[in-house]
């Protein structure tokens, strides 16, 4: 399940770039609005504040956590052939791969 967990965070790095650069710019801005705002006392901004704050950060982390079809199959992929090159039958092949290697370099020098 690492391996999992190491190819998304692999697929979803420009996305996070994105993200943190989204939310600052726009918490700056939220922020300077919303300080006007409360200053001034010209509109009473809590009860939207409320709603569009939890809204705004799930809607952010929906739309970038959740990985595309390609990247679902760059996971699944890579997954794959991290258990092909983990199993038995390419650990035997590439002892004998080895070997024969080995046999060659020694009759070669003979």
């Amino acid at each position: 399940m690492n391996e999992y967990f190491l190819l998304y965070l692999f697929t979803r790095l420009g996305a996070i770039k994105e993200f943190f650069s989204i939310l600052t710019a726009v918490t700056g801005f939220s922020v300077g609005v919303l300080y006007d705002a409360l200053y001034f006392e010209q509109i009473d901004l809590k009860g939207l504040r409320r709603l569009s704050v939890p809204l705004f950060i799930f809607g952010c982390f929906g739309a970038i956590l959740v990985p595309t079809k390609q990247d679902v199959a760059i996971i699944l992929g890579g997954k794959m052939a991290i258990d092909v090159a983990r199993s038995q039958e390419v650990s035997d092949v590439s002892k004998k791969i080895l070997q024969a290697i080995n046999k060659k370099l020694d009759e070669a020098g003979k």
